[in-house]
């Protein structure tokens, strides 16, 4: 799995996480359009398939994070600036994540996903 190391300051400082889509979209009901995520992640190689994902939402102190994941697959990958790490799922559990992120990635560890 894919993992981008996050700048030391603001939401989960210092941890890793997926990589995101630039910005933040309005609470409008509707997903990233299919179109916006293979476009964000050719930037990590050859887009073979998407799917999106269950929404989940995690609550902070004084606000709701709503997370829209899609799965990518890629064909092939392109070589990354130091930021990102691929990150093997056998290990998923020792890398330095947020809590949702640890959430939903232990969900796509469930045997069978990836066959």
């Amino acid at each position: 799995v894919l993992l981008e190391q996050r700048p030391d300051s603001g939401i989960w400082g210092g941890l890793m996480s997926l990589p995101e889509l630039d910005g933040h979209r309005a609470l409008d009901g509707k997903a990233a359009a299919i179109e916006d995520v293979v476009r964000a992640a050719a930037a990590f190689g050859e887009v073979e398939d998407t799917e999106a994902l269950l929404p989940l939402v995690h609550v902070f102190t004084h606000y709701k994070l709503h997370i829209g994941p899609y799965l990518v697959a890629l064909a092939r990958r392109v070589e990354l600036d130091a930021r990102y790490v691929w990150w093997d799922m056998a290990r998923i559990e020792q890398a330095p994540l947020p809590a949702p992120v640890k959430k939903l990635l232990a969900q796509l560890a469930m045997p069978g996903l990836f066959s």
